[in-house]
């Protein structure tokens, strides 16, 4: 997997998301396979920086992101331009350029698109939970993931390209900081370490890294992983999915709807 320089420090601009009652979680679905213990099905040579290096946009860069790497599996690759990452941002933030919830991109990313690729459905990750996140990159081709960075990794001088819990734990300068709320793509992973794009490079951390630092976290389904017979590069098919995670949606709905 190719990596490019990094080159300048990573701007926060993920902000909590609500709580969201209508979520469809993960580990509601019928079946759910057991990941492989390493997952890299993209071959991609240039992550854009998609206006990261500009604007605090980076939820929807790692939509963007998402889109690449799905495609890129198939040899196909679709690249979001930055204007349409950028559009897309000044919508869901409402022109406030502070960031955005990353639910608040699902949402706009399911009903307008990015770049006019529209997602199905989304469900809901259990945040510290490693497993998971590996069966739901394995299934659905990438995750949607938002940390609270500490403030080391921040500043260009340290931005390096694996990030590690330091020996002290999640304390003092290593503690998480919800203004340093950031989104990345996650899109592979081995035994030791999550791989994901973040600012125009793709880079690791590892597992304990991840638990310490992660807030929130989605599995996206979008027909960009299933290729043109609607089946994933590991034979999960896009209609058994879809079908599947309606129907939990409609009896959420349902439930929640005044009788």
């Amino acid at each position: 997997m190719s990596t490019t320089t990094v080159q300048s420090a990573i701007r926060p601009g993920r902000i909590r998301s609500k709580l969201d009652p209508h979520t469809v979680w993960l580990k509601q679905l019928a079946s759910i396979p057991e990941p492989p213990t390493t997952f890299f099905p993209a071959q991609v040579d240039l992550w854009p920086m998609l206006g990261n290096d500009k604007e605090n946009c980076c939820t929807c860069a790692a939509a963007a992101h998402m889109i690449h790497a799905w495609s890129a599996a198939w040899k196909q690759p679709i690249l979001i331009d930055e204007a349409h990452v950028l559009a897309a941002y000044i919508m869901v933030s409402q022109g406030a350029q502070g960031g955005a919830e990353m639910i608040e991109v699902l949402r706009y990313w399911r009903r307008n698109g990015i770049g006019d690729r529209k997602l199905l459905h989304f469900v809901g990750l259990d945040a510290h939970d490693d497993h998971e996140l590996r069966k739901a990159i394995f299934l659905f081709g990438a995750a949607y993931v938002g940390l609270n960075l500490p403030d080391f990794v921040m500043p260009a001088a340290a931005n390096a390209t694996d990030w590690t819990l330091p020996a002290c734990g999640a304390t003092g300068d290593a503690a998480p900081k919800e203004a340093n709320g950031h989104c990345v793509a996650a899109i592979g992973f081995d035994q030791d370490r999550l791989h994901v794009v973040s600012c125009g490079s793709v880079r690791t951390m590892t597992w304990d890294f991840y638990r310490a630092y992660t807030e929130e976290a989605y599995a996206v389904l979008a027909p960009e992983w299933f290729g043109p017979e609607k089946c994933s590069p590991f034979g999960h098919k896009l209609h058994e999915l879809e079908t599947d995670i309606s129907a939990l949606h409609h009896a959420l709905m349902a439930n929640l709807t005044p009788s």
